[in-house]
């Protein structure tokens, strides 16, 4: 049994896969040129593509939300288009994997972005592993893999 976790993203998606308990492949898409919706399609094939060699069973996916910090404000029009994409990746996943959304909440709460690398690159290490490349959207691709397994 293999499945995959996706961090979307317009400007880049993180993905990672997991066979059983062990992560085997993680990386991060770039949304590329072009309208949203050229990015959305990109990253969608490219996700899908990455995904393809292993051949998952499921994909979770963050669940979109609208978030208001005080460093942060997202326009709802950014998360009806995030939420496209979203559903561009699932999409084309679908006749291959059971598909489920991770709140954002439920799988790192409040930390912020550094917090939540650290403990990503924590866990890894425990686990004699490292992250392939140095996004944050890849971090939180596998940082959703260790949520499920109970190891974040």
């Amino acid at each position: 049994m293999s499945w995959i976790t996706i961090d979307p993203g317009l400007t880049g998606t993180g993905w990672a896969v997991w066979r059983h308990r062990e992560l085997v492949a993680s990386g991060a898409v770039k949304g590329g040129e072009g309208e949203w919706y050229e990015r959305a399609s990109h990253i969608a094939d490219s996700v899908a593509e990455a995904a393809k060699p292993y051949d998952p069973d499921q994909l979770f996916y963050e669940l979109p939300q609208f978030i208001q910090s005080r460093y942060e404000v997202n326009a709802s029009g950014d998360l009806v288009k995030l939420t496209i994409c979203a559903g561009m990746i699932a999409g084309r996943m679908m006749q291959r994997a059971v598909i489920k959304p991770i709140r954002i909440i439920d799988w790192k709460g409040q930390l912020d972005k550094k917090l939540t690398l650290a403990r990503i690159k924590v866990a890894l290490t425990k686990r004699g592993s490292k992250l392939a490349g140095t996004t944050t959207h890849e971090a939180d691709a596998v940082g959703i893999g260790l949520y499920l397994l109970g190891e974040f």
